[in-house]
């Protein structure tokens, strides 16, 4: 269930300006937490460009981005949070020994431009667009990716819709431990992962338009997610679960490629598989996969329309197939 509350506080009467140079970090973070203490409600963003570093969401609270709006990250990384939880993830880890060795304990990797960190019952709605701006961090993944431009952890009743982002410095949006919580009708283009979720119980993704330079949608210990009528273009894989689920649905996507926006790091736009599941592909993730539905699926111009993998660690259950035109 999501609230709908009265309260309504627009991000320009705590000093907020829409100019594409003021730093508008402090005015935005003091209308969340006046919302909040207020039972919370919307705050809204409305046309213009506002300049930001760490926005963190509070619960009961919807950041609303008005048409036109758009919140851009400061090229600037001191201006980034790092996250600070006491939520246990270090069963996430992946790529170590790697240039791609992540680990939410990683100052560097845990950066982001919004955090939504232990909250329930918010989200962000709306017809505008948030810009990472493509910040690169030579200390950060690769010597090159910035902060993430949405990240998640230990989220319930969450929701994000309607809105854009574009040019993510790494991912687009990374969620850790989220339940019952909704991706809907989002449109994100260039950056490198699209929505990578590890850890979730009922989350659904559908109507998503994504254009990604890395995977479109990505992660995995998932439980009970439903992914669907999503039109998924991308310079890697299409959809890539890295890390065993279960009760899982993907169904009407349309996947294609080449990708319209080049992969990050290497500069291709080759799409590798529509569908890869790989648990134990890019780390240890042990675990069983089972209840998985595939269908209704039209992939093109991929490597492969489908691949599934089971590392040492794994096992498998049921896998259904059908209704995939390659």
């Amino acid at each position: 269930m999501f609230f709908f509350l009265s309260v309504i506080i627009s991000i320009l009467h705590l000093g907020a300006i829409g100019d594409n140079k003021t730093d508008n970090t402090q005015a935005i973070n003091e209308a969340i937490t006046v919302c909040a203490r207020r039972g919370g409600g919307v705050v809204s963003v409305p046309q213009g460009i506002f300049l930001t570093g760490t926005i963190r969401l509070q619960s009961n609270v919807t950041l609303r981005l008005e048409q036109g709006a758009v919140l851009r990250g400061v090229d600037r990384l001191g201006a980034y949070a790092s996250l600070q939880t006491t939520h246990d993830l270090s069963k996430y880890e992946s790529g170590r020994g790697s240039v791609n060795f992540n680990s939410a304990s990683d100052p560097e990797w845990s950066k982001a431009m919004i955090q939504c960190i232990d909250i329930k019952n918010a989200g962000i709605e709306g017809p505008g667009m948030i810009d990472g701006q493509h910040v690169e961090n030579q200390r950060g993944e690769e010597h090159m990716r910035g902060p993430h431009t949405i990240l998640v952890v230990n989220g319930e009743r969450l929701r994000f819709k309607d809105f854009q982002i574009s040019r993510s410095a790494n991912y687009a949006i990374l969620a850790y431990d989220i339940k019952d919580s909704k991706f809907n009708h989002l449109k994100i283009h260039e950056g490198w992962d699209g929505i990578h979720i590890r850890g979730c119980e009922r989350v659904e993704i559908s109507h998503c338009e994504m254009y990604t330079g890395d995977d479109a949608i990505a992660g995995g210990y998932w439980n009970n997610i439903k992914i669907h009528h999503n039109l998924l273009n991308s310079s890697c894989n299409g959809i890539r679960m890295i890390m065993p689920s279960t009760n899982m649905e993907i169904a009407h996507c349309d996947i294609y490629g080449p990708g319209l926006n080049k992969h990050r790091t290497s500069g291709k736009t080759n799409t590798d598989a529509a569908i890869s599941l790989e648990p134990g592909g890019w780390g240890p993730a042990p675990g069983l996969l089972d209840n998985i539905h595939i269908h209704h699926i039209r992939a093109t111009r991929v490597l492969t329309p489908l691949s599934v993998t089971l590392s040492d660690d794994n096992t498998a259950g049921t896998i259904r197939v059908d209704h995939i035109t390659a």
